[in-house]
């Protein structure tokens, strides 16, 4: 079968005792991996950073610029059918692609934050999905921004039958490069976007988590220590102190009260196969001590990993420091979203490029995200009601808000309309004085009395 995406000739046993701050970029890379697999709170973080930074993902459509002051009113009306054709498009486009687009988004955003270098590639022939290839499996120079990327595309021969998925210009490609493709722009084939933080003409830059390597690999140390220890524990052990040592007397020096075999293992014997409450009858020498081997409790002190997660905790903050802060820090939650605005800004383009030359979106889309995940829960509340009550915000907006459906909302009002006043007419609300003889309630009264 195609081995995918594994990593080439190494397996996770290596990954685990290798070098544990590798130099080269393709260990980096698969360091990087393995540790988002297999580390808890790297995992965490960058699944949390993920759900944060995507969140209200959406696929629009650019609007024009707003009409300047001379323009004619025949103008006006020829770029409102612009606008609605354009916006026409992309909702056909985002309906028809939004299994692909969305997936593909998915996976670049793991990439870029794990990685920190996307390798977006697509086939010029379409019908397929684009691909975040694994930066470990490709080779990338852009020396004096001349970009070209060599990829291990893992196909063989056998594949190019069987699959029965590649164009004819396709298996040619991989017949004449059988185990790598070098790509540049001019390619005919295949087309590539490639994101990176490192500065131009430096190739691939370092994965976001290079800096933990060195902790990650010290808390595992930690983690196996006490997973061995705690392992050697299920055995617990009985001792059975039997005989004395002769220090006066005839028999100084002797091991006439010596442990011996035989009577070890008629106590055995005795006491082999019985559960519960078990009697038994010893010489005055024999003495019983039970889980000899259990460690001390202060071997298992938490404060043993209190370095190593700080250390962790500075990498990922301010999320770090949120999930790990021992009190609330206001101040936390505006500095996460300033990170995702920034992320988001590097994602935009990259995302925009690959969805329009690898899966034919229109050129007027354009890539939002919403900032509600970052605003306290109270302050969103007071926001959206006095933007309710002055106008800006829409009933549908704010129903969604609540998390209530508009139409079935609307439903039961005009159901609730038939009604007779004494149970819908609001009781008596103080913000605004006593009702009007028939217009509400009375101070005072119950549910159901003093209104028409």
């Amino acid at each position: 079968m195609l081995d995918g995406f594994a990593s080439i000739g190494r397996v996770e046993a290596e990954l685990s005792k290798a070098q544990d701050d590798p130099m080269d970029r393709p260990r980096q890379f698969e360091k990087a991996r393995h540790w988002f697999k297999h580390h808890w709170f790297i995992r965490s973080i960058i699944l949390m950073r993920y759900h944060f930074f995507t969140f209200g993902f959406a696929v629009k459509c650019e609007s024009p610029p707003s009409p300047r002051g001379g323009a004619s009113s025949s103008g006006t009306a020829t770029e409102d059918r612009t606008a609605r054709h354009s916006a026409t498009r992309v909702a056909e486009w985002e309906r028809n692609n939004r299994r692909m687009y969305r997936r593909y988004a998915r996976e670049a955003w793991l990439e870029w934050l794990l990685q920190d270098n996307v390798v977006g590639l697509w086939r010029k022939a379409g019908g397929r999905p684009p691909l975040a290839y694994p930066p470990e499996r490709c080779e990338f120079s852009d020396l004096f921004g001349s970009e070209t990327l060599t990829i291990n595309h893992g196909v063989r021969q056998e594949h190019i039958t069987t699959i029965g998925a590649f164009s004819r210009s396709e298996q040619k490609e991989f017949q004449a490069n059988p185990t790598e493709l070098k790509l540049t722009h001019d390619s005919k084939v295949f087309g590539f976007d490639v994101l990176k933080r490192e500065r131009t003409g430096s190739g691939f830059g370092i994965p976001t988590v290079a800096p933990l390597f060195v902790c990650a690999a010290q808390l595992q140390s930690l983690e196996v220590a006490d997973a061995q220890l705690a392992a050697a524990c299920r055995t617990v052990m009985e001792q059975h102190l039997m005989g004395h040592e002769i220090k006066a007397g005839i028999h100084a020096g002797s091991k006439a009260h010596f442990w011996n075999k035989s009577r070890a293992q008629g106590f055995e014997k005795s006491v082999k196969g019985k559960q519960g409450h078990v009697r038994i009858t010893t010489n005055f020498d024999h003495q019983i001590k039970q889980a000899a081997n259990w460690p001390d409790a202060r071997v298992y002190d938490a404060k043993r990993y209190e370095a190593g997660i700080n250390r962790m905790a500075l990498w990922a903050m301010p999320l770090g420091q949120m999930v790990l802060g021992k009190s609330l820090n206001p101040f936390l939650l505006p500095m996460l979203r300033f990170q995702a605005a920034g992320e988001r800004e590097y994602l935009a383009e990259h995302l925009r490029q690959v969805f329009i030359e690898g899966l034919g979106a229109p050129a007027e889309i354009k890539l939002v995200w919403s900032n509600k995940c970052f605003a306290d829960g109270r302050i969103a509340a007071d926001l959206s009601k006095m933007a309710l009550a002055a106008g800006p915000l829409s009933q549908r907006s704010f129903l969604e808000e609540i998390g209530a459906d508009q139409e079935e909302e609307w439903d039961r009002k005009e159901a609730e309309g038939a009604k007779s006043k004494k149970l819908t007419t609001p009781i008596y609300d103080a913000a605004h004085g006593p009702p009007k003889k028939g217009a509400g309630r009375t101070p005072g009264t119950r549910d159901g009395e003093g209104a028409d």
